[in-house]
């Protein structure tokens, strides 16, 4: 995931940041005794992390583009060639919120 937000251009030290939040995330827990010792915790996926869907979404146009483009002649055609200017458009997949459906 991490050479997914570098290839889009996100800065390092956002990267390098999200990576201490990834890897090996630990936590400790307040109570009225006072602090806990800090713990190791084994979930992957911080869920209800606000940036977590941003994530998953980068990912999946990742491999949408990867996969796809190999098959750019495939799909739907929206617009037909004008020009060397104006190159076909064509549709090749659709991507709803919880699913994905190619097009050819």
């Amino acid at each position: 995931m991490l050479h997914i937000l570098l290839n889009y251009s996100v800065p390092d030290a956002i990267v390098k940041a999200i990576a201490i939040m990834y890897d090996n995330p630990s936590c400790f827990v307040q109570s009225t005794d006072g602090l806990t010792k800090e713990f190791l915790t084994t979930a992957r996926i911080l869920q209800g992390d606000t940036l977590s869907p941003f994530l998953f979404v980068i990912v999946v146009d990742y491999i949408l583009r990867q996969s796809l483009d190999i098959i750019h002649d495939k799909g739907l055609t929206i617009k037909q060639k004008q020009s060397r200017r104006h190159q076909r458009e064509h549709l090749t997949d659709l991507d709803y919120v919880d699913d994905i459906g190619p097009h050819g």
